[in-house]
């Protein structure tokens, strides 16, 4: 089940979802629109955000393409949990999201 239908799901748990693609802006704000998502999509120019993430297979060449995934970070931008898949055929989806952020509930509430 994919993200924006259990999007009620996760907006009560003060979670916030950003998707990032290397798809040029125009062709993410039509996506967004058709598919009337409720959270941004981030372009990151050259796939910029993907080599800092190393979102890759392990065996991939030096233009490849990133694999979808689910990384889960907290409010202090620590990355506390990683899911990626070796195949562009299958993305991570909302059912993932949900399983993970309660064990980490803990680390994803502000301090003080």
């Amino acid at each position: 089940m994919g993200v924006q239908k259990r999007w009620l799901d996760i907006e009560q748990l003060g979670v916030v979802v950003v998707a990032v693609s290397a798809d040029k802006p125009e062709s993410l704000a039509a996506l967004r629109e058709r598919k009337r998502l409720s959270f941004p999509i981030v372009h990151t120019p050259n796939g910029e955000a993907f080599k800092l993430l190393q979102v890759f297979k392990k065996d991939a060449q030096p233009n490849a393409v990133p694999v979808p995934g689910l990384m889960i970070f907290d409010r202090t931008f620590v990355l506390r949990y990683t899911e990626l898949r070796d195949s562009l055929l299958f993305r991570v989806g909302a059912k993932s999201l949900l399983r993970e952020l309660p064990k980490l509930a803990f680390e994803l509430v502000p301090k003080g």
